[in-house]
């Protein structure tokens, strides 16, 4: 077996991937090499705005030590709505969701849309739990947050097939648990950008 193979020869052959540490690493490399592909729509931005992601919710204090329990909630449940709709409807249904999702402008009707009511209010619940922050707050937050992982997924579609593969997509959509996947990726962004 290969083990020190580029990210391009990964990309084509995932059997070479080793996991000699947490799955999340190799869901950070994925979004790597989306973002050095001129064939993929990622940009140094997407890990830009997922840095950010304590900044951008209003009114929230000790934003970094919140992020990390809400990524928690909406990871396991972004897993199941997506892995869900690539198995009804196909991949490229699920990939034309993550980047529908990664557009400014996503409202609260887009993400009941997403997880269905029933489903939304419990996210909203489980944050609440998890945080202390009042069910208001979250609302307004969830539009904010959910965009900015839905760009960094967005990161592996390809510019001009929506038919081919997104291997960040796929990264995430195959992992164990997707708290811990944004997590590492969030803190992976926030070191990737400083260097």
């Amino acid at each position: 077996m290969v083990l020190d193979s580029s990210p391009e020869q990964l990309l084509a052959d995932p059997s070479l991937i080793t996991y000699k540490g947490p799955v999340a690493m190799s869901l950070f490399d994925s979004i790597i090499s989306a973002i050095q592909s001129p064939q993929h729509a990622g940009s140094n931005q997407d890990l830009q705005s997922m840095a950010n992601l304590t900044n951008i919710i209003p009114g929230l204090q000790g934003a970094g030590q919140q992020i990390q329990p809400i990524l928690n909630v909406l990871g396991p449940h972004l897993q199941d709505v997506l892995n869900e709709q690539k198995q009804t409807k196909g991949a490229a249904a699920a990939q034309q969701t993550v980047k529908d999702l990664s557009q400014p402008g996503v409202g609260v009707q887009d993400l009941q849309n997403l997880f269905g009511t029933d489903r939304f209010n419990g996210i909203i619940n489980q944050i609440s739990q998890a945080t202390g922050l009042n069910n208001q707050l979250i609302l307004s937050a969830l539009p904010l947050v959910i965009p900015v992982i839905m760009q960094l997924l967005a990161a592996g579609n390809h510019q001009t097939n929506p038919q081919a593969p997104n291997p960040v997509l796929n990264h995430f959509l195959g992992g164990q648990n997707g708290g811990a996947l944004l997590n590492e990726a969030f803190q992976l962004a926030s070191q990737y950008i400083k260097k």
